[in-house]
């Protein structure tokens, strides 16, 4: 569940451990184990200062025998003289050269001419909690499909041919990295009584898997639930570019943007490429086929239209594949075919310049995403930080075409469940380049395709909200054993040890979420923002390859992706955005990032551990569903995360307050939740009252709101009954106030006669367990959220600050009140409002409560 994905799609499209001690006994450690080196041999080598000059240190120059240490097992080797001069630098793309920039280091030893995705040399595993699945991992493909264990031979080298470096036999010391693995992800089968409690066995297993980041669950024998599935249900598919999960400008990328710009200058512009059996045509790829059979005139002289579609392998479903592949081709790459080599080449060269330069914007909007913020508080005195990237007139149709090539997902059409499903079968059929593959090798595939970037793949997923729907798990009132059943992700979202079950249903959190996804699709590396843990059950398709890192390797993992990716990690706490980059591996382990692998079958869980990162690979036509749930070790730094959150100006998926208001008004809540969440509670309510009481100093007129009022309709005094009088007579037409005046008469009696034991009878309805909503789950995306901070305004919002519309949280429209350029709004009274959600005795009522349940306890 890209919980990301969720999260991304419900807001809009908006260190490591010490290595261990050498021991005999294999041992549970966390994924930075690495083997221990043998002892060193020291042979005096004599060097030539004036070849290695560049090499030493001023001090070293007058020396002539130098100590190197080689490792028993390193084979000596010869390289030539272009090797030793290669440096990191790539120059097929802009990124790579930020990439140096950003890293500021040369290194002769860092390989990155391979485009393929080897197999990694692996460490024997560390005993798992699984007897069956406890065997050593000797490489990434140490695993059948049917998830056995594979013994392989291990390499005997813990060094290659990045470690040294040879003039001859000249031996040249450079410091050794440590070497980092990539482990098998524990598994877990839980017996028949275990399985009956799901929470008090994922809490059990946390602390062991948490040391991995993600592990597997195998239900006992027998749980086979069924998997609800309408086929008239429409959902929006996202496009996955597979080519630029990595690296956004590669061949593929470059060349269909020359091809955009050329037909948008032609006054012919189009998205994306035309679709054929619901995929995408890679143009590039059908222009390089006909170009080898002699180009147009001969490929319909002869005719071999239908040997091109059938190198294509996406139009075997077609009538006529022949005439619809010439209908692209004419329409779409012949004004490129007809181009002469010189306007070619000016093209492609303004295609590079042009890349270089989005690029650019992209890497300077990472080193300050903030900007626009900062800018609105005064605290950042540029006011346009892309001014030195204007783009010209005449390049302006090209950079167009590369409106969509800065991100990897985008927003694709409606499908159906049917349509989805073949075009799942048809994908499968294109991409692989033999049909009955192993997942190990559709795995290197993907590999390649991410590193290569010199084909054109487009895949789709979806996620759909459940809600109170019966896709997925079921969840109705029948009497199915799995209708009630404790690992039913729609009710493991209600468990009362599921801290997140006190919200109720919302939308990408606790109503569960149904993932439909094909060969290739993609869940990028990404973590929670509120550092919830997750669960994902697999309902039907094929294998998903998952990649987990723990929590103590954050700081080595954000490291590693400000090296290779830094136009994607962003400058601040919140640093990495969902579905932005799918990283190999192979070059985390380069960077020292240890990491953990599981393949994933039908009727297996997966456990995403707190603040952990992940990313999945589907192998084909799969549908899964997630939830996130919550436990009380979570609760306790509840604060902090959402601290984090507002000073990254990072959308939540739920409220603070609305959780803290949910836990003391439930009375299933426990003494130890109360206890925790006290001076949580206290620090919110006082500053909120403060920012009030700031606010009123300054005139701004206060407005309760609809959502502040009981449920039953009543006032809760006659004060508030009048200005809710007056505030409905503003904004209601004359022509209806006699309508509006008799309601407001009859609320206003009932109020009076009534309002005694008003808040007697709210307290009592507090300590009422709250029950699940049969309507739609509450969705972040109806509520408002503060414009600067984009916190969600539970308590309290205030609009009209910056624009008629806008909407500010009390803290942010004081800072920019107080700004003398802002200070005339305040007496546009019509223009500013104070709206509240709860009164001031309301939240002090509340919080007196809870400390009298605390005492009671």
């Amino acid at each position: 569940m890209n919980k990301g994905r969720n999260f991304g799609a419900q807001r809009k499209f908006a260190a490591g451990a010490p290595a261990p001690n050498k021991c005999q006994t294999p041992r549970l450690e966390t994924p930075t184990e690495t083997r221990p080196d043998p002892e060193p041999k020291v042979h005096l080598v004599k060097k030539t200062p004036t070849v290695l000059l560049d090499r030493l240190t001023f001090n070293d120059v007058h020396k002539h025998i130098q100590p190197v240490v080689v490792l028993k097992r390193l084979q000596t080797s010869q390289v030539t003289k272009a090797q030793v001069h290669q440096t990191v630098n790539l120059a097929d793309d802009p990124e790579d050269s930020y990439d140096s920039q950003d890293s500021g280091e040369t290194s002769l030893t860092e390989d990155t001419s391979s485009n393929g995705y080897d197999a990694l040399t692996l460490l024997p595993q560390c005993v798992t909690p699984d007897p069956q699945f406890n065997k050593r991992a000797i490489s990434i493909s140490s695993t059948s499909d049917d998830g056995m264990p594979v013994q392989k031979k291990a390499k005997t080298s813990v060094m290659d041919e990045t470690d040294q470096e040879f003039f001859g036999t000249l031996r040249i010391p450079v410091r050794k990295k440590i070497k980092t693995v990539v482990l098998d992800a524990p598994v877990f089968r839980p017996t028949v009584d275990e399985f009956k409690d799901p929470l008090t066995y994922i809490e059990k297993i946390l602390p062991q898997a948490s040391k991995y980041g993600l592990c597997k669950v195998i239900p006992p024998n027998g749980f086979t639930p069924p998997c609800n599935l309408d086929e008239t249900m429409g959902f929006t598919v996202t496009n996955q570019y597979v080519q630029r999960m990595f690296k956004r400008y590669g061949p593929a990328t470059k060349e269909l943007s020359a091809i955009k710009a050329l037909l948008a200058s032609q006054k012919v512009p189009f998205k994306r490429p035309p679709l054929v059996s619901g995929l995408e045509v890679d143009l590039p790829h059908l222009f390089k086929l006909v170009q080898g059979m002699g180009g147009l005139k001969k490929v319909t002289k002869l005719p071999q239209w239908n040997k091109v579609a059938e190198h294509l392998k996406c139009c075997k479903n077609l009538k006529n594949p022949g005439q619809k592949i010439k209908q692209i081709y004419e329409k779409y790459l012949l004004p490129y075919e007809v181009m002469t080599s010189v306007e070619k080449l000016n093209l492609t060269f303004q295609v590079e310049q042009l890349c270089t330069k989005r690029y650019s914007r992209m890497y300077k909007r990472a080193k300050s995403p903030l900007h626009t913020q900062k800018q609105m508080l005064k605290q950042c005195d540029s006011t346009d930080y892309d001014s030195s990237d204007e783009i010209s007139i005449k390049d302006r149709i090209i950079y167009s075409a590369l409106a969509e090539t800065e991100d990897c997902i985008v927003p694709g059409r409606n499908m159906k469940i049917q349509a989805f499903e073949k075009v799942a079968e048809v994908a499968a059929e294109t991409f692989l380049s033999s049909p009955s593959q192993t997942t190990n090798m559709i795995e290197k595939e993907y590999w390649e395709v991410v590193l290569s970037r010199r084909r054109h793949v487009c895949v789709n997923a979806a996620s759909i909200d459940t809600g109170a729907t019966d896709y997925g798990f079921p969840n109705n009132d029948s009497t199915d054993q799995y209708n009630t059943h404790p690992w039913n992700m729609k009710r493991f979202s209600r468990n009362p040890k599921n801290m997140l079950s006190f919200l109720g249903p919302v939308v990408g959190m606790t109503a569960p979420t149904l993932h439909l996804g094909m060969l290739f699709s993609t869940s990028c590396w990404h973590r929670d923002p509120h550092g919830l843990p997750w669960i994902e059950y697999m309902h039907k398709g094929v294998q998903k390859v998952w990649y987990g890192i723990d929590d103590t390797q954050s700081q080595k993992f954000r490291k590693a992706v400000e090296k290779l990716c830094p136009a994607f990690s962003q400058n601040k706490s919140v640093w990495l955005p969902s579905d932005i980059a799918m990283i190999p591996p192979k070059l985390l382990q380069k960077n020292s990032v240890s990491l953990c692998r599981v393949v994933q079958n039908p009727g297996e869980f997966i456990i995403v551990c707190p603040k952990a990162y992940s990313s999945s690979i589907a192998t084909g036509y799969t549908i899964s569903e997630s939830v996130y749930f919550a436990t009380l070790s979570w609760i306790q730094s509840l604060g902090e995360t959402f601290d984090t959150l507002k000073s990254s100006c990072e959308p939540t998926m739920f409220s603070l307050e609305q959780l803290l208001f949910a836990f003391v008004r439930d009375a299933r809540t426990p003494p130890s939740v109360l206890t925790a969440i006290e001076p949580i509670l206290k620090e919110v309510v006082d500053k909120e009252i403060k920012n009030r009481r700031n606010l009123e100093k300054l005139g701004i007129p206060v407005m309760k709101a609809n959502q502040g009022k009981p449920k039953d309709n009543r006032f809760t005094s006659p004060e508030d009954a009048v200005k809710a009088n007056e505030n409905a007579i503003e904004e209601t037409p004359k022509e209806d106030w006699a309508h509006c005046f008799t309601r407001w008469f009859q609320r206003m009696v009932r109020c009076v006669e009534r309002n005694g034991d008003y808040f007697e009878k709210q307290q009592k309805s507090w300590l009422k367990p709250s029950k699940p909503s049969t309507s739609s789950a509450w969705n972040v995306c109806d509520q408002d959220e503060c414009y600067i901070c984009r916190m969600t305004l539970y308590l309290s919002r205030v609009r009209g600050v910056l624009d008629k519309n806008s909407v500010l949280c009390p803290e942010h429209a004081l800072k920019i009140l107080a700004q003398p350029k802002k200070s005339h709004l305040i007496n546009e009274s019509k223009r500013l409002s104070f709206i509240i959600m709860y009164s001031t005795s309301e939240l002090e009522e509340l919080l007196e409560f809870l400390k009298d349940r605390l005492r009671k306890s």
